[in-house]
């Protein structure tokens, strides 16, 4: 199960450069998974140079990818406006759930190795059950463009309730390298991220 679409790196990946004075790569690290999952912008802000304005709208480009996953992952082709923006705000419900540890950083000759430990959180395992007792009950129904909306809303609405009782998963612990660029500039790649962010949520059921 591919967790998270190719988009969702295009739309969070292309992350600021920082200066080599002083440079804490584990703070860099911290900073863009706050930005990221928790709405909290400021180590970003101050470490990349992006403005407020700009590190909300990729979080708010990040829950649209999610939204993407999950109705990939529900083989939902897609849906109207108004149910779109309830799965995205369910994910930023989700989101504040995010858990994760921040290691020490090493110095290497390429830039800095970064550990951080993610416990993935449970929530389309605690869920399952709900969810599939939702989709059972909506099957019978005759296809329309209704139809994808209440899926949609059904599963949702499964989902949603489990929030408040959302766990983790196994802990991962996941290295990555925040490199430094020919100009003295620091960034975290592509793979890198991914390599985080598959963990953040658990689809497996």
């Amino acid at each position: 199960m591919i967790k998270r679409v190719i988009g969702l790196l295009a739309a969070l990946c292309l992350l600021g450069g920082c200066a080599p004075t002083e440079f804490d790569a584990s703070r860099y690290v911290q900073g863009i998974l706050d930005s990221t999952y928790l709405e909290r912008y400021d180590d970003y802000i101050e470490l990349t140079g992006v403005t407020a304005e700009q590190a909300k709208d990729e979080f708010l480009q990040g829950l649209d990818a999610e939204a993407d996953v999950f109705l990939q992952y529900y083989g939902i082709e897609s849906v109207s406006q108004p149910v779109r923006d309830e799965l995205i705000s369910m994910y930023r419900e989700i989101y504040q759930k995010s858990k994760y540890t921040v290691g020490e950083a090493q110095k290497t000759g390429e830039g800095y190795r970064v550990e951080v430990t993610i416990s993935p959180i449970d929530i389309f395992s605690i869920s399952g059950s709900a969810v599939d007792a939702k989709i059972n009950e909506l099957a019978a129904q005759s296809g329309g463009p209704e139809q994808n909306d209440d899926l949609a809303n059904g599963i949702i609405g499964a989902v949603r309730a489990y929030i408040p009782q959302i766990g983790y998963t196994e802990e991962r612990t996941v290295s990555v390298l925040v490199y430094r660029d020919e100009e003295g500039l620091y960034g975290l790649g592509e793979d890198d991220f991914y390599s985080l962010d598959q963990w953040i949520i658990d689809y497996s059921l």
